[in-house]
């Protein structure tokens, strides 16, 4: 009885060890790792009025939809280093806003990103002011643009809400 205890023990480690591997043949788990990415800047004061998530793939592209947005919101530091990641065909550029606020404090931040069966997802938080916090008292527009450091063919921006 006892040795058969011990059996029965041994075997249900060995089953649960062996199944944590990949059976040849069997079709892929979905798997979930983090990805890589980097904040280039934040943006207040720009024209992309409107809320909205985007993704840049090319400088002719930043060139003509995203450029003139960002007259005030970037130093040309920053826009050389999106001119330089942008010519290498290897990184995007990703952009969230937040859409024309009714004053200072508010912000985005990145929360997780995750490549997820072979697509970037990025999850992203809109934090607000507290409500006893000093804030300019003017319409911001909050942006937040980083690089992405490796191209997807899918992106997909899901808002984190507290």
């Amino acid at each position: 009885m006892r040795r058969l205890k011990w059996v029965s023990i041994f075997l249900c480690g060995w089953i649960l060890f062996w199944c944590n591997f990949p059976v040849i043949g069997a079709g892929e788990r979905p798997t979930t790792l983090q990805a890589d990415y980097s904040v280039i800047g934040h943006s207040y004061y720009n024209s992309l009025f409107k809320e909205g998530q985007y993704v840049c793939q090319t400088y002719e592209e930043w060139l003509n939809r995203f450029d003139g947005h960002f007259n005030i919101g970037l130093s040309p530091e920053q826009k050389q280093q999106i001119q330089d990641i942008l010519s290498n065909d290897s990184h995007d550029i990703a952009i969230i806003a937040m859409g024309t606020q009714p004053s200072g404090g508010y912000s985005i931040v990145i929360d997780d990103a995750k490549v997820q069966n072979e697509e970037l997802v990025l999850n992203y938080k809109y934090l607000s002011p507290a409500p006893d916090e000093l804030a300019t008292m003017a319409l911001t527009q909050p942006v937040i643009i980083f690089k992405v450091s490796t191209r997807f063919n899918n992106i997909k921006f899901q808002q984190v809400i507290d």
